[in-house]
């Protein structure tokens, strides 16, 4: 899934929450589990092989300041992101798995993050 879905509505955060939906409906003609994770800002050393403009917000930042770019956050900078490391998503996905596995017929959605979130102008 996505955690745009709680944000503001969109195109792509409602294709995200149909497919949810569409899950659940699964899993209750079924029996067979379904989970949805919504990621949140995730990070990781692969982010350069990504077109820059796709790279989580810090790994932006960084690479811009290396190739002497302009560096551009929007609003005032309040805003706030829950950061986490890809190999803690990968933790998280097969935690959430063998939780599925363990428990038939369970269809839900869960966050995925570090539940602290970090502002651009204080952290």
């Amino acid at each position: 899934s996505t955690s745009s879905i709680s944000g503001p509505p969109t195109e792509y955060a409602s294709v995200f929450k149909a497919r949810e939906e569409l899950a659940k409906g699964f899993t209750k003609e079924t029996s067979i589990s379904t989970i949805g994770c919504r990621f949140y800002s995730v990070y990781g050393e692969r982010e350069l092989y990504k077109p820059l403009e796709f790279c989580n917000m810090v790994s932006q930042i960084i690479m811009k300041s290396i190739v002497g770019k302009t560096i551009k956050i929007y609003g005032d900078g309040s805003q706030t992101r829950d950061f986490i490391s890809v190999e803690s998503i990968c933790d998280g996905l097969i935690k959430s798995m063998k939780f599925c596995f363990k428990n038939p017929g369970f269809s839900d959605v869960i966050y995925l993050g570090t539940g602290r979130a970090l502002s651009f102008l204080k952290e």
